[in-house]
């Protein structure tokens, strides 16, 4: 009798794990980002654009959206990118704004840079007429004007980055936090990794501490750029509803873009990580031993 007590209770306890592990999977599920463009051109994709008011559309210069990808290993990604020419600046309306605190991530390539090559995205409001990053309400430079390193601007302030030069050729992953309330102080936090660096943070965990922590520099386990800036407090969202968002590829530069996310959830879910599975497969071995 004692024997088929233990059998039962062992059974019992085997189902509760399991059940709880369900739950768990099941909790991991991440919303859909607010924000997803990865320029895909595949119809069929199960990744589709999402968030935006109209297409991608040029202010100045030439852009193609085009094949390839700037997939990294680790990272989901769609077929298809957007390739911007020298002095090109491409505008997109958002949907909606966004406030509290929010992750971001886009990837890009250089085919040409110059010491004068600027390049990065830029928000504005929903009437800009003049796209610069220095009337931006929120601007990630990865490169600024006639400076080897990225810079920051956020309502007026702007702040440069530290860390080594980008490269040609190259493919970079740029992540970013905004963190506001509106009527208070709020920062935002920039970090560039490069394909190696992006892949082992992929394999360890996208992570704030561990970003922070890292060395400066181009190997795997270091960080090429990092910054963190504070934001003087607004009246209104630094991203309103229906701001644009600019790409700019400015004096001298060719560049690509690809893999645009912004999240509510998490850091990893904005920097494309597929959460769900990387839970599910940690659940397992636990069930089954």
């Amino acid at each position: 009798m004692n024997g088929l007590i233990k059998i039962a209770r062992r059974s019992m306890i085997r189902h509760c794990l399991m059940l709880i592990a369900y739950v768990h999977a099941v909790s991991a599920l991440p919303a859909e980002p607010l924000l997803y463009d990865g320029f895909g051109l595949n119809a069929e994709s199960s990744m589709s654009r999402s968030g935006w008011v109209n297409d991608w559309g040029v202010f100045e210069g030439s852009a193609l959206q085009d094949k390839g990808d700037l997939s990294i290993a680790g990272f989901d990604s769609a077929e298809g990118l957007i390739a911007l020419e020298r002095d090109t600046v491409t505008l997109c309306q958002l949907g909606a704004g966004f406030e509290g605190t929010v992750y971001g991530s886009f990837r890009f390539s250089c085919k040409k840079l110059s010491d004068d090559s600027m390049i990065g995205i830029a928000f504005f409001e929903p009437d800009v007429t003049t796209p610069r990053p220095d009337l931006a309400r929120l601007a990630l430079l990865v490169k600024g004007w006639r400076s080897d390193l990225g810079a920051l601007s956020a309502l007026g302030s702007k702040l440069a980055v530290e860390g080594v030069p980008i490269e040609v050729s190259e493919t970079y992953l740029v992540l970013f936090k905004l963190v506001e309330q509106v009527g208070r102080e709020g920062s935002m936090t920039f970090w560039l990794c490069n394909r190696k660096q992006a892949e082992h943070f992929a394999s360890v965990l996208i992570d704030e501490t561990l970003l922070n922590q890292a060395d400066l520099g181009s190997e795997a386990e270091q960080i090429s750029q990092r910054r963190r800036m504070n934001i003087k407090a607004s009246k209104t969202p630094i991203i309103p509803d229906g701001a644009v968002l600019s790409l700019l590829s400015r004096f001298g530069s060719e560049v690509t873009f690809d893999e645009i996310r912004i999240s509510d959830q998490s850091l990893s879910q904005a920097a494309g990580l597929p959460i769900v599975e990387t839970e599910k497969t940690r659940s397992i071995p636990y069930i089954t031993q």
